[in-house]
């Protein structure tokens, strides 16, 4: 028996802006794995990136901030993970890699070689080479290690061009000889480039009108070349509001995952605060008893078949009586609580110019409707980015604000900003840095006694008190004339 893995590999630039177009292609083509660059966010946000879709999860992302937790302003760029199929997530483990442009996921198999899967986002081009170069050397021994446990997949933005049977570059610049070099030293090839390729060979085209080039690519060695049923790179859409095009590509392998994932359907949730408001509490009790009503207790000495079937009858009765009686959770895809008026005119629009621009048979470079199209892109996806900013300051404000009142709403709200733990590796203590754990912990503890040590100069004086520092001052006045030692 074979089954098919469907991966893809975008460059989002910018998570909060994508989500309506990421949702779409997820669902559209029936995803497994996705692999994100560039979603930019930092690690109190990254909660975000599990509400995208109810049937996905996040695996191992890094943030923007976990090279130096400790800042507080840095360019917002960068940020890699993994987007999984909640049916097959249990299947999948995080790979420890120390650095924030590398994430990987080992996903287990029967009776195939486990699948290895690192998405990247190399330098840009704006980088040095030197550090381009040093990442391509870090991938090549990420490389080395894991290919001699199982297939190796790597998905994400090479910011290098690469060729293949279906697109020849003429430019030799160092990037594109290094990664050529790096390439050929580990037969790898990527897939959307190949002869079976469909759909446009480009995967990148600059707002500003620039060159197309194919610097986004999943790439497998030549050996795995016969498990690949199909990649192509998805065409330009309304809700894609980055500058990269979606790569989409489908593995065939033997039971590639336990086969009983294609039957597992995530489901809604249940809403316990309405169900216990509208009283539906008895009736799911009722129901449920009705339906085990039938269900019949394997007999001693029974197989494990019939056990199996028992508990499946059990959960089975259990579900019905759920779906029947108690009130569940909606998951509105496209409703965020950013999305303001203004924003949704913009992305109306964003729609209206690249109807008129596909109509016009989808020119490019200076044409005046390829422009106006790119430019309400730019707005909409500006004024998106503004508006989820500040959405988050406005929550922010208000839980300062009331967090003694609404105890529920805060914690609720931390607990759900706190799934993901991040390493404090240096802190800056009035100007000192601590970079050890005795120095970190005697920071902090300095940094709380300044705040709860006592201010007396600002507390009032009592009466009292003014009587005695009073009479002091006369008896050492009076000492000091016969001197007479006071013994304090």
């Amino acid at each position: 028996m074979s089954s098919k893995l469907t991966f893809m590999s975008w460059n989002c630039r910018g998570i909060m802006s994508s989500v309506p177009y990421l949702v779409e292609c997820l669902k559209n083509h029936d995803v497994d794995i996705c692999a994100l660059q560039e979603h930019w966010l930092r690690r109190h946000c990254v909660n975000v990136l599990e509400s995208i879709d109810s049937t996905y999860s996040s695996v191992n992302p890094k943030c923007v901030d976990d090279g130096y937790p400790e800042a507080f302003k840095i360019r917002m760029e960068g940020g890699v993970t993994f987007i999984v199929k909640s049916s097959i997530v249990k299947y999948v483990e995080s790979i420890d890699i120390e650095d924030t442009r590398i994430t990987g996921i080992e996903i287990h198999t029967i009776h195939s070689e486990n699948i290895y899967c690192f998405c990247v986002y190399l330098p840009a081009s704006s980088k040095p080479f030197e550090h381009f170069r040093i990442y391509v050397e870090r991938l090549y021994d990420i490389y080395m290690i894991y290919s001699q446990l199982g297939t190796v997949i790597i998905l994400g933005d090479i910011n290098a061009k690469v060729n293949g049977p279906r697109s020849f570059n003429s430019v030799k610049d160092k990037r594109s000889v290094t990664f050529a070099r790096f390439l050929d030293e580990l037969r790898l090839v990527s897939l959307h480039l190949q002869s079976f390729g469909e759909g446009n060979t480009f995967t990148f085209q600059s707002y500003e009108s620039g060159p197309s080039t194919a610097i986004d690519h999943i790439l497998i060695s030549k050996d795995n070349i016969s498990l690949i049923d199909s990649a192509r790179v998805l065409d330009d859409h309304s809700f894609n509001v980055s500058d990269h095009h979606p790569i989409i590509a489908k593995l065939i392998l033997d039971n590639t995952v336990i086969a009983d994932t294609e039957t597992i359907i995530k489901q809604s949730k249940v809403s316990w605060n309405k169900a216990r408001e509208k009283n539906n509490l008895e009736d799911f009790s009722f129901a449920t008893s009705q339906h085990l009503w039938g269900v019949e207790i394997p007999s001693l000495g029974c197989s494990n078949r019939d056990i199996e079937c028992y508990y499946s009858n059990i959960v089975d009765a259990i579900q019905q009586a759920e779906t029947e009686t108690l009130p569940h959770k909606t998951f509105v895809k496209y409703l965020k609580p950013y999305w303001t008026h203004h924003v949704n005119a913009l992305h109306e629009n964003m729609a209206s110019k690249r109807q008129q621009w596909i109509s016009c048979n989808r020119p490019r470079g200076e044409h005046v409707i390829f422009q106006e199209y790119k430019s309400a892109k730019r707005n909409f996806r500006r004024e998106l980015r503004n508006a989820y900013q500040k959405h988050m300051q406005e929550t922010y404000d208000s839980l300062e604000k009331d967090f003694d009142i609404d105890q529920k709403r805060l914690w609720s709200f931390l607990n759900k900003n706190k799934k993901s733990k991040s390493c404090l590796s240096r802190l800056i203590v009035n100007g000192r840095q601590c970079s050890t754990q005795d120095d970190i912990l005697d920071g902090w503890a300095e940094h709380f006694e300044s705040i709860f040590k006592q201010n007396t100069e600002s507390e009032p004086v009592s009466d009292k008190e003014r009587a005695i520092t009073k009479t002091v001052e006369l008896l050492t006045k009076i000492s000091e004339e016969h001197f007479i030692t006071i013994l304090s």
